[in-house]
């Protein structure tokens, strides 16, 4: 079983802002699935199950507030023995281009909390990671990622949501993780 998770916080004033890819993303790809979102307790988050042709994965959307994202991830994964090298985290990017994609089998968190308390709750750095780029700007970082993307930055980031449901897919099927990263990390 694999383990996909996007990262974001759960109220509703931070939709659609640029710190939530991770959650637009993992919902368009639930959406493109059919696959529907429940909230469950014990997890901490939203929580919907993936069942096709033998591959089965769980896509969890953790409500504990982006810098707090490792305790969900790691209830989810402890209760269904989900090991690290089967997890997938995806998440926003200041440091990757507006619509770019990057890859990555391991490495430190780059100053993205969420990122920084799952390898903290895992006690590894060895997560596989899709980072959607969000880019930069002149604001107070903060108030730059807690932005909404603009009519021309959403069109700009749909091929890059297109292909992060591709990587899903892929990792979910069982394709090598350096296959796909070889692969999308060229796609640009």
């Amino acid at each position: 079983m694999k383990l996909i998770v996007g990262l974001g916080n759960p109220d509703s004033k931070y939709e659609k802002t640029r710190h939530n890819a991770g959650y637009m993303a993992v919902d368009l790809f639930a959406e493109r699935e059919n696959l529907t979102f429940k909230y469950d307790t014990k997890f901490l988050g939203e929580v919907a199950v993936y069942f096709k042709n033998n591959a089965q994965a769980i896509i969890l959307k953790p409500y504990t507030y982006m810098n707090l994202s490792g305790r969900s991830v790691t209830k989810v994964s402890h209760y269904y023995k989900i090991p690290t090298e089967n997890i997938l985290i995806i998440y926003d990017d200041v440091d990757v281009d507006l619509g770019a994609l990057k890859l990555r089998l391991t490495g430190s968190s780059g100053g993205h909390k969420g990122m920084e308390d799952v390898i903290n709750h895992l006690m590894t750095r060895d997560v596989k990671r899709v980072r959607i780029g969000i880019g930069k700007d002149d604001k107070k970082m903060i108030d730059f990622v807690l932005s909404k993307f603009s009519r021309i930055e959403r069109k700009k980031l749909e091929p890059v949501f297109d292909s992060t449901c591709e990587v899903m897919e892929e990792f979910i099927k069982g394709v090598d993780f350096e296959l796909i990263m070889n692969k999308y990390n060229k796609k640009q």
